[in-house]
């Protein structure tokens, strides 16, 4: 018995194997599927009024709006990375809200864990937009496109008037806003009726300072950024003017001057250069400013190995920014109770330059030829960015492709088209706009003096009363520029508009009994250039409209230059 006894004590009985231990990882996705607000478009063709509806042109896309990346779709994609874990009971990926629930064992949930991290340091990889707006002064000679080093040394001497930086990431929008709206009577309506008449003031407001929204796009070869922009300044030139609306027990009217400076651009820089646009030139015809686009994105995260799959920036070729065609308001009077006409926008347009998403993927497709029939391979663009799940050599293959794309359709132009007052013994500068843009994209530039006018009276009458009624209309005298390039060939083709506009002096002129006339003189000049151009090469258009400064007639010349 004792043996026995002494046979069990050393007896240990064997543990059985513990089963791996569950976790469950909570992990939010707010970074990547957070709504995309709307954001309103800088204020286009005019200043002078706030009639926003009307000049809300959104030409860079800005006022998109919805989820940047779908939850379910990411829930997917992980899912199919994670396929093997998921078949074997080793691993189960839900969505919550915006948010994903994994739950399995610790070292599969690890890895998917990892997996959202990399990719979202290569989505979300932050880029600094700085914009400045500077005075030009006397500045000439100011490049489009500058490096970083070019870039110091432009602004080395000058005083910003107004900087703003925001932080944003590829295909994201980066506003900057630094405005004031100030309200004047613009206008007096009357109303008529048996024996009486009453005079209503009508109000508008005018902006003073300005808004520049950015688009910034990631590419796939190398560390460069295209930057699409829009932007829109106001600055008051004195005080507000007041005159009498000639009418009986009526308000005064305001005349505002404004110097007015709107337009929208794009171009290629190095990580850490800058975009420049000069407007500059007579102050009769606006104000002398220089805006620059400032762009600096992070250290680019190491590619992450997530089991054959790869995201490649695409925005840069598949956004549909900067296609719709201006064209600018008709410089003849508008007469009696005719409408003058303003400014146009066309429909937006194709270019060469840009591919629909669904384009690129069948190109990319049609490329890879055999490699893109396998049970292995898939490809889907999502949020401006290329996912590919594939082996690691049709990876590179598609990585090659699409940096060829972009080295070939993403590269710049730079513009400068100026006028030039002929004053006898010598010549002054009538305008100056240097700009850069993208080949096959619009460019826009609009530098503007502009005021209100009571242009014509209208007679209201009723049993025993009658009044006039002012109706006013805006002046402006200036510049616009529209052009966009193309390079088919190797040679580069130019269409170009430009109208230069220049309104002399109002003087009101009174109308009895009770009214206010303001007759203007009006000289205008449309350059259209459709063919070919040669790089760095003046293109000559002749003489431009006859600027009468003082009580002097003077001749102008318009001429633009092409760089590339």
């Amino acid at each position: 018995m004792l043996s026995v006894l002494i046979a069990l004590s050393s007896f240990t009985p064997q543990e059985s194997p513990k089963a791996p231990s569950a976790v469950l990882e909570i992990v939010p996705l707010q970074h990547l599927t957070a709504l995309q607000v709307p954001i309103a478009p800088p204020p286009w063709g005019t200043l002078l009024t706030a009639g926003y509806e009307e000049y809300a042109h959104d030409l860079i896309h800005c006022s998109r709006e919805g989820q940047w990346f779908d939850t379910d779709a990411i829930c997917e994609m992980l899912s199919r990375l994670h396929t093997e874990d998921i078949d074997n009971d080793r691993l189960s990926i839900h969505v919550q809200e915006d948010a994903l629930r994994v739950f399995g064992e610790a070292q599969a949930v690890q890895k998917v864990t990892r997996d959202v991290r990399e990719v979202g340091d290569l989505l979300t990889r932050p880029i600094e937009v700085e914009v400045t707006v500077w005075q030009a002064g006397d500045l000439t000679d100011v490049a489009a496109v500058n490096t970083p080093a070019d870039y110091g040394r432009m602004v080395a001497n000058l005083q910003p008037l107004w900087r703003s930086v925001r932080s944003t990431h590829s295909n994201g929008v980066a506003a900057h806003d630094r405005q004031r709206w100030v309200r004047y009577v613009r206008d007096v309506d009357t109303e008529v009726a048996q024996k009486a008449k009453i005079a209503l003031p009508v109000t508008d407001a005018f902006c003073d300072g300005g808004r520049v929204v950015v688009v910034p796009h990631s590419l796939a070869s190398g560390d460069d950024l295209v930057l699409h922009v829009q932007f829109g300044f106001g600055v008051p030139r004195g005080s507000v003017r007041t005159v009498p609306s000639g009418l009986q027990d009526a308000p005064e009217l305001d005349l505002p001057t404004l110097a007015t400076t709107f337009g929208a651009f794009s171009g290629r820089i190095q990580n850490g250069g800058a975009l420049a646009v000069l407007a500059t030139g007579d102050e009769s015809c606006g104000e002398r400013l220089l805006l620059t686009v400032r762009a600096t994105a992070s250290t680019p995260p190491n590619d992450p190995q997530l089991n054959d799959l790869a995201a490649f920036p695409t925005s840069a070729l598949t956004n549909a920014a900067l296609l719709m065609r201006m064209t600018p308001p008709s410089p003849y009077p508008a007469l009696g109770d005719q409408t003058a006409r303003t400014m146009e926008l066309s429909d937006e347009d194709q270019t060469y330059t840009r591919f629909e998403p669904d384009e690129l993927l069948e190109l990319l497709r049609t490329s890879l030829g055999e490699l893109a029939d396998t049970d292995d391979f898939s490809m889907d663009i999502a949020g401006g960015f290329l996912f590919v799940h594939a082996p690691r050599t049709t990876i590179t293959i598609v990585g090659d492709l699409l940096r060829g794309l972009e080295s070939r359709l993403l590269r710049n132009v730079q513009v400068r088209h100026f006028g030039t007052i002929d004053q006898g013994r010598g010549s002054a500068p009538l305008h100056e706009l240097v700009a850069p843009s993208l080949l096959g994209r619009e460019l826009i530039v609009v530098r503007l003096l502009e005021t209100s006018f009571v242009r014509e009276l209208q007679a209201e009458i009723a049993q025993e009363s009658s009044t006039l009624e002012p109706q006013l209309e805006t002046a402006q005298s200036g510049t616009w520029l529209r052009l966009r390039a193309a390079n088919p060939s190797g040679e580069t083709h130019v269409d170009m508009l430009a109208q230069t506009v220049h309104v002399r002096a109002l003087r009101p002129r009174n109308v009895n009994p009770g009214g206010l006339l303001m007759p203007n003189d009006v000289s205008s000049c449309r350059c259209l250039h459709d063919g070919k151009a040669v790089n760095g090469k003046v293109i000559d258009h002749g003489d431009g409209p006859i600027v009468t400064l003082g009580d002097t007639p003077l001749r102008t010349t318009l001429s633009t230059i092409v760089k590339w």
